[in-house]
């Protein structure tokens, strides 16, 4: 039997040092509520800017929910903001600030809920058989292998459906017509239900469309007419389809005076519409990271407001009766906000367009 031999001076500075590390690490968390209470309290103008994120946890809270609640969870955003209220004229300042953040985040996940129940449409539970289509075309978009959708407001069907959906998406493989937004067509196509992800966690198309309004999905290998109205459109569909018919015919002329593949691109970042964008191109952008550029958002409202800025600044410069009488600075950035709004509305007004335009 032999002895230990005593540790090197290696394997004792080595464990020396772990030593150290550890009671750094814990003297560190020890010291973390009050370095927070401290930053809290120093930092109090800033505050707000932690709303939107807690608003987004408890929107998250809810999507991440197994089963839909019951309304009446909903009220739990109102009392957690009386409560935040009541602790805030208390002068109780640590719990003024634990009610706050319980309120954004109880609010944020009303505000889903809400929104949820006012979005709730008839949603198609099974496939159909071949039917009988009266709609309004809300809006048309191209896709891949010479294909279009169209986004239907359904007015009848026959035969007709227990719980008919209010909307649809229907992929037409021989568009034999053109038609445009406004237009009322007929056609022959199946319906399903809302698609569901492919694996779990993946990305839910069906739950996209849903908050779209749409109940259902379908497609249609047979040739769609038009058809008379059955009725009036109301205001807003007419501004409506003034814009999509806008965004429409912007796409067409880009297409038309551009190669195939180049314009379509083109199309893409100035008016939305990527449906023509062919695979070897998406992938090719995948491919290189720069897929998210296809996407209008921050870069592009950034280019396109200050684009609008610096050259409308410029050309109020040009004229001395302007540019020494009147603010030309505030008079450019008030009109290159009209037109980031004009840009807004051709691209599609998608939700990180608005959130763009919103910053800018």
């Amino acid at each position: 039997m032999t002895l230990r031999e005593p540790a090197t001076q290696g394997e004792t500075v080595h464990r020396l040092y772990w030593r150290d590390a550890i009671s750094r690490v814990l003297t560190a968390a020890r010291s973390l509520p009050a370095l927070i209470a401290a930053g809290w309290r120093a930092d109090a103008l800033r505050r707000s800017l932690f709303v939107p994120a807690l608003l987004g946890m408890g929107i998250g809270g809810y999507f991440a929910l197994p089963v839909e609640p019951p309304l009446e969870v909903a009220l739990t955003a109102p009392a957690a903001v009386a409560a935040w209220l009541v602790a805030t004229r208390s002068g109780v300042g640590e719990w003024s600030a634990v009610f706050a953040c319980i309120a954004a985040c109880a609010t944020g996940f009303a505000l889903a809920m809400l929104r949820t129940q006012v979005v709730a449409t008839n949603q198609l539970n099974s496939e159909t058989r071949l039917l009988t289509i009266q709609a309004r075309v809300d809006h048309t978009a191209p896709a891949d292998k010479g294909r279009t959708r169209l986004w239907l407001s359904i007015f009848n069907t026959a035969p007709g459906l227990a719980h008919m959906p209010a909307h649809a998406r229907i992929t037409l493989t021989k568009p034999v017509i053109v038609v445009a937004p406004g237009d009322w067509v007929e056609v022959r196509a199946r319906l399903r239900p809302l698609p569901t992800p492919v694996a779990p966690g993946a990305y839910d198309f069906g739950r996209t469309l849903w908050f779209q309004g749409i109940g259902a999905v379908g497609f249609s290998m047979h040739p769609l007419k038009r058809i008379s109205a059955p009725r009036q459109p109301t205001t807003g569909e007419r501004l409506s389809d003034a814009v999509s018919r806008f965004r429409r015919s912007a796409s067409d002329r880009i297409l038309a005076s551009m190669p195939v593949r180049p314009g379509a691109i083109a199309a893409a970042l100035l008016t939305g519409e990527r449906g023509l964008i062919s695979d070897e191109d998406n992938q090719a952008m995948r491919d290189s990271s720069l897929a998210h550029l296809l996407s209008i958002s921050g870069l592009h409202m950034a280019l396109a407001g200050f684009g609008f800025f610096a050259a409308l600044r410029f050309a109020l410069s040009l004229v001395p009766a302007l540019a020494l009488n009147l603010p030309i600075k505030k008079l450019a950035a008030a009109a290159a906000l009209a037109a980031s709004a004009f840009y807004l509305l051709l691209s599609g007004a998608s939700v990180p367009t608005q959130r763009s335009f919103v910053m800018i």
